[in-house]
């Protein structure tokens, strides 16, 4: 079998409503008003309920988030470590009510989830894996789509059962956690109140600070072993890529391996990218060809994700 793994990034859910990282750096610097109130519900007075002394948290998140000039919520509580409890929580909240207003309908000129699922659906019917699956979201709005999918084609009507499917076909691993599975958290409505809803929910996700060692060696194990590698909708974010494809990682020995294995070749590599050019060059000088070594990199660089599937020999 043909060993396929997606790579998602922030740019890979955009279509559906989520924001990109300097957008979701702002919406967590907007949302952290300590005197002011969101729909009614003073954040420090509530923050209080979730961690001591959140206040400072909260102040720092206000007065230097946006003024730091990072591209990501991720990097400002790398280097503001005190803020990461707070700040998940931000991040929780803007994202979990996004998940309740995203749109998963039908794109009238197609989407990569319709692709992906006109593609997956026999897999996931019959319990065979298509392609594995590594993202840096938190969100689960592919998981839903896809769990809203197979509801409605084959009339199966439990949702723990019906992921459990999906996962054979597509299994799907959050490297940095997510807000858990949709038969414990609906997708589409908080459980109570909505700030309490956020707090559960930033307990299961991780900051790039944060060490998470079991999620990294399962996403190599499962490069390792590809056969096509695309990456959609990612800026390729060193802090991952360093743990997943450097001489560290243990990318040239197994590349050495699969060369000298006659039924094996290097992977193939297919991409868009979020960022700029210049450094769209060299992450695939330091990052990809430890993947495919010099062998060509099918890149779409800014195209979206569907046109970077339409690359793929293995899918119609």
């Amino acid at each position: 079998m043909t060993e396929l793994v997606l790579v998602l990034g922030a740019g890979a859910s955009h279509h559906c409503g989520f924001p990109l990282g300097r957008k979701l750096l702002e919406l967590v610097h907007h949302r952290a008003q300590i005197d002011e109130t969101h729909r009614g519900v003073n954040l420090a007075g509530r923050a209080k309920d979730w961690h001591p002394k959140p206040d400072e948290q909260l102040a720092i998140i206000q007065k230097d988030a946006w003024d730091s000039g990072f591209v990501s919520i991720d990097r400002f509580i790398k280097e503001r470590p005190l803020i990461a409890p707070a700040a998940k929580v931000l991040v929780a909240h803007v994202l979990r009510e996004r998940e309740r207003g995203s749109d998963l309908g039908r794109h009238p000129n197609g989407c990569w989830y319709e692709y992906l699922w006109n593609w997956a659906a026999d897999g996931v019917r019959d319990g065979q894996r298509r392609a594995r699956i590594v993202t840096l979201n938190y969100e689960r709005s592919l998981e839903e789509f896809l769990r809203r999918r197979a509801m409605a084609a084959f009339g199966w009507t439990d949702v723990s059962e019906t992921m459990k499917r999906i996962d054979k076909a597509l299994p799907i691993l959050h490297l940095h956690g997510s807000f858990g599975s949709l038969a414990e958290v609906p997708y589409w409505t908080s459980a109570g109140d909505e700030w309490e809803d956020a707090a559960r929910a930033a307990a299961g996700i991780r900051t790039l600070g944060e060490k998470i060692p079991d999620e990294y060696l399962i996403a190599r194990m499962f490069l390792f072993e590809a056969d096509s590698i695309a990456f959609l909708g990612t800026s390729f974010p060193s802090e991952v890529m360093d743990q997943l494809f450097t001489a560290d990682a243990g990318w040239p020995s197994i590349r050495r391996q699969r060369h000298e294995d006659e039924r094996r070749k290097p992977a193939d590599v297919y991409a868009s990218a979020m960022l700029p050019q210049s450094e769209w060059a060299r992450t695939k000088a330091r990052y990809l060809e430890q993947i495919t070594g010099k062998r060509q990199i099918f890149d779409c660089y800014l195209g979206n994700c569907l046109e970077t599937l339409h690359k793929l020999p293995i899918l119609p």
